[in-house]
């Protein structure tokens, strides 16, 4: 008997351990594509009839939203010779890190932008005297470390911008069989700067942003603000030398979520300081940079960066309501009326007189998938006054 039990303990030592289960690794999700792309034919008082052609594929994987990377292109020109040319990438999650990266080459130009004078209150007729031509390449790159999740997301981000400014344009309009590389003759801006601003400028940024917005191409409620601090110098190559610092505040608030209406704003702030050359000082910093004050985008109705400032206070309120849902294909098409009413102050000094900005209107937007946004604006402005200003571009505004 006792031989029996010690025969059988033996045997159970002998075994080997039974092994723990295997944890049920699920496979890992897999990515999908969605692909937009439309014929760019837009409309744009400032820029005249524009053609070309502007596509956007996303990759979607693991839920992320809006996607997890999306690649744009764009490919336009337009009857007032204004160019503008890009390559965009956004990754969302990088490196699966709670890191966002953006970035982009592009070129610009234009021959006819407008410039009335540094003063704001001088008079401006829309006429040639009263523009300046330019040639853009610039590239750019963002990133943004999210320190919070969603829906209270915060995030720090900082970016590097190189703009080349070239005056002039790549025609021959004097006939000299070289490319004009002036501005433009006999012009407000060639009496001023008759050298016409040339060289680069490296702009660094660091900012702030908080987001509570539901979906952020589309938003119909929450929150997004960021504030930012830029600035060029010859440290790191810039020919210019300047600082700014942008406060931008967005608020999307529903009225009415069963018929999709709702309240959009924003509220923008922006100062800059230095030697910044008209081209930057036509534009407003941030997490998003902008033209500004006047044109598509900041003071619709108004021509584009018509107030080259450097201080500028923007507010903007946008009254949004669906139209029509419509399934196509598993994809929803939605329509969006919109009314709206942009106001700014422009300062060039705090012992000069502030021009008032006010331009209001109408607009149709497009929306594919909640994704893909086009949009249809027409706009007036006192200060424009006969002026029917029409803009039809990607996404909305803010």
């Amino acid at each position: 008997m006792l031989a029996t039990v010690l025969t059988t303990a033996l045997t159970l030592v002998a075994q080997p351990p039974t092994p723990a289960p295997l944890p049920v690794v699920a496979p890992p999700e897999e990515g999908s594509w969605d692909f937009a792309a439309v014929p760019r034919l837009t409309l744009s008082t400032d820029d005249g009839v524009g053609l070309g052609a502007r596509g956007v594929a996303y990759w979607n994987r693991f839920g992320q939203k809006p996607y997890k990377t999306a690649l744009s292109a764009q490919a336009w020109a337009t009857t007032r010779l204004v160019q503008h040319h890009y390559l965009h990438l956004d990754a969302i999650d990088a490196f699966n890190l709670p890191l966002r990266v953006e970035a982009d080459v592009q070129l610009y130009s234009a021959i006819a932008q407008p410039f009335c004078d540094d003063d704001p209150m001088a008079p401006c007729a829309d006429d040639r005297a009263h523009t300046l031509r330019s040639i853009e390449p610039a590239a750019a790159a963002l990133a943004r470390w999210r320190v919070v999740d969603a829906p209270h997301k915060l995030e720090l981000f900082a970016g590097t911008r190189a703009t080349w400014y070239v005056p002039g344009t790549l025609l021959d309009d004097d006939g000299d069989g070289a490319p004009d590389l002036v501005p433009t003759p006999d012009t407000r801006y060639a009496a001023r700067y008759p050298q016409g601003e040339p060289g680069l400028a490296h702009v660094l940024s660091v900012g702030v942003a908080y987001d509570t917005r539901d979906h952020e191409p589309a938003p119909h409620a929450g929150l997004h603000v960021d504030a930012a601090v830029r600035g060029a110098s010859p440290w790191w190559g810039s020919a210019f030398s300047f600082v700014g610092a942008t406060l931008t505040a967005r608020s999307y608030t529903p009225l009415l979520p069963s018929r999709g209406v709702v309240l959009a704003e924003r509220l923008i702030v922006d100062v800059v300081a230095g030697d910044a050359p008209t081209r930057e000082r036509q534009r407003v910093g941030g997490l998003v940079e902008l033209p500004a004050l006047g044109g598509q985008e900041l003071g619709r109705g108004v021509r584009l960066a018509r107030f080259a400032t450097p201080l500028k206070i923007v507010t903007q309120h946008e009254l949004r309501s669906d139209l029509a849902q419509i399934d196509v294909l598993g994809k929803e098409l939605a329509l969006v009326a919109v009314g709206f009413v942009d106001a700014g102050v422009a300062l060039w000094r705090f012992d000069r007189e502030a021009a008032l900005v006010l331009g209001l209107g109408t607009g149709l937007r497009v929306e594919w998938n909640h994704t893909f946004v086009m949009r249809l604006d027409l706009a007036m402005s006192p200060l424009e006054p006969g002026r029917l200003a029409a803009y039809s571009a990607p996404g909305h505004p803010y």
